[in-house]
């Protein structure tokens, strides 16, 4: 009797229950329950792994970063320094690397000595008189600095001619950098006739015996 009751019960509770108080079945209680089972904790994410760290080039550093004694830079500082201000020339000359970097986009120095070794002469001519009153060109060779002084003072006066572009020297003085770079300033000409006068007098160098 009391077995036949139990079970008359238990199939009618399901019927008079409300349908909100019955338990729902998703894809959450699913997963909780799955994750239960086998013991597991939901994982949590991970920070992003940091960017690794650029590594510097010590053999090349001096490019990007001349230092503030170096002979070439102080040479140009001096052929641009007036009246003894030299401060004043100095900031000309690093205005003048932010510059070529800022056309260029890459590290100023190498493209200095690039530039500065195109317009350089490795000969000059000296006028010599002979009698009668003739004018003569004699080729003497020039060693590195005398070639790179006179390549500076070719630049410097090109740079100072009227007409040219830029509103500060520095800036003049980066475009003619360029400008050598790219093959058309009028400084490598100079270059090209000093080379076309010591060819053609070459027969009055000294003999070597």
């Amino acid at each position: 009797m009391l077995s036949t009751l139990r079970q008359t019960t238990r199939r009618a509770l399901p019927c008079l229950a409300p349908r909100h108080a019955r338990t729902l079945v998703t894809e959450e209680s699913t997963k909780k329950e799955a994750f239960a089972a086998l013991n597991m904790e939901t994982p949590t994410p991970q920070p992003p792994a940091p960017p690794p760290t650029p590594t510097v080039d010590l053999d090349t550093m001096h490019h990007h970063i001349p230092p503030a004694q170096l002979p070439l830079l102080q040479l140009m500082t001096t052929m641009l320094m007036r009246h003894g201000l030299y401060a004043q020339a100095a900031k000309t000359t690093s205005n003048m690397l932010l510059h070529i970097h800022a056309m260029t986009r890459q590290p100023p120095m190498p493209l200095v000595e690039r530039a500065i070794l195109m317009a350089s002469p490795a000969v000059r001519c000296r006028k010599l008189k002979k009698g009668g009153g003739k004018t003569v060109f004699m080729p003497q060779a020039l060693n590195e600095r005398q070639r790179t002084r006179i390549g500076l003072k070719w630049i410097v006066e090109a740079v100072k001619a009227p007409g040219r572009q830029g509103n500060t020297l520095a800036e003049r003085m980066a475009r003619e950098i360029v400008a050598i770079l790219n093959g058309t300033s009028g400084v490598l000409k100079l270059k090209e006739e000093m080379h076309k006068v010591a060819m053609v007098n070459r027969g009055g160098l000294p003999q070597i015996r």
